[in-house]
C-alpha cells in the first residue's frame, strides 16, 4: 500500500484484554480494526476530489489504510512532490505526439502542492474510530 496511514492504538487495549484473560481470536479483532477503519476509509473517499481507491489491510493488531496497488498516484495528491526534472527514459525528447507537442530534452516540473485527505480523514474522527472498534468489541465480547 503506497502511503496509507495507520491504527494501532489499540493494541494496549488487546493487551489488557488478554491480561484479564479475554484472548481474541483473530476474527473478532480484525472484526473491530475494520469498524474503525471504515470510517476512515469513508471519511477519505469523502474529501477526495476522485477515487483514490482507499484499501483496508489488517495485520495482527493494526489496520493499514491507503491507495491500493492501482492508485498509487494519490500519495502524490496526500503528500505533495517537489519541483524536479523530467528527462526521457528512452528517447531523444519529451513529446505528446498525439497532440503533435514537443517539449525538449529536458523539462522542468514545477511540482504538485499537497491536498491530503487521508491524514485529515484520521486525524479528525480519532473519537469515532475508537468508539467504533469499542463497540464492536462489547459487542464480540457479550
Amino acid at each position: 500500500m503506497a502511503g496509507g496511514v495507520v491504527i494501532s492504538g489499540e493494541r494496549e487495549l488487546f493487551a489488557r484484554l488478554s491480561q484479564i484473560g479475554i484472548e481474541l481470536a483473530g476474527p473478532a479483532k480484525k472484526k473491530a480494526l475494520m469498524a474503525g477503519a471504515e470510517i476512515v476509509k469513508q471519511e477519505a473517499e469523502a474529501r477526495a476530489n476522485g477515487d483514490p481507491g482507499i484499501a483496508i489491510k489488517i495485520e495482527d493488531s493494526t489496520a493499514l489504510i491507503g491507495p491500493d496497488k492501482r492508485h498509487w498516484k494519490w500519495r502524490f495528491i496526500e503528500y505533495g512532490v517537489g519541483s524536479h526534472l523530467i528527462r526521457p527514459k528512452r528517447k531523444e525528447v519529451l513529446a505528446n505526439k498525439s497532440a503533435g507537442e514537443f517539449f525538449g530534452e529536458k523539462v522542468n516540473h514545477p511540482g504538485i502542492a499537497k491536498k491530503p485527505f487521508l491524514r485529515p480523514a484520521l486525524d479528525e474522527n480519532e473519537d469515532r474510530i475508537r468508539q467504533a472498534i469499542r463497540e464492536e468489541l462489547a459487542r464480540v465480547l457479550r
